[in-house]
């Protein structure tokens, strides 16, 4: 447990500075942190720890602008979201799942390095409908010959509309 003198101190430092959440209105104490309005509270931490910081606040007269009282929730939510539950209303688990994409990873030429494009897919495509090798259509697209098997027969790139191989020339 923290001693008197801390605890005392961080009452005062959380009631200069409003004494309830700023975004939900939270007043329970033990729910509240002082936030950086402006973030580097990570950073800060590395320097100084809550005593000193408190100390340091008081002794400057609690200067307004760069923090701010947030119950425990908020400041979370202020790290890890594009906004706070409480300012967007309340969100089921169900109504969350359902707000991130179903897809989130890159697939087809948006992916960096892709050295095939829906074009040449087609094309290695139509040429392995025609017999020519997994090592021959590789070395034709620059890719290994798995890459190119993989994508002829629809293992990648299974988003290129077209005909896709059902087994292998």
């Amino acid at each position: 447990m923290a001693p008197l003198s801390h605890l005392r101190l961080r009452l005062q430092t959380l009631a200069a500075y409003g004494g309830v959440c700023a975004c939900c209105g939270e007043a329970n104490a033990a729910f509240l942190a002082l936030d950086h309005i402006h973030g580097g509270g990570h950073q800060d931490r590395k320097t100084r720890d809550a005593r000193r910081l408190y100390r340091e606040l008081r002794d400057t007269g609690f200067p307004l602008g760069d923090y701010q009282v947030l119950c425990h929730n908020c400041n979370v939510a202020k790290r890890t979201g594009p906004a706070c539950p409480c300012a967007t209303g309340r969100q089921t688990i169900a109504e969350a799942l359902e707000a991130i994409p179903s897809r989130t990873r890159a697939r087809g030429e948006r992916v960096t390095l892709a050295k095939l494009t829906a074009y040449k897919v087609r094309q290695l495509r139509a040429l392995a409908a025609q017999g020519v090798s997994w090592a021959a259509l590789g070395w034709m697209f620059g890719v290994s010959p798995q890459s190119a098997r993989r994508a002829g027969l629809g293992r990648t790139w299974a988003h290129v509309p077209g005909e896709v191989l059902q087994s292998q020339p």
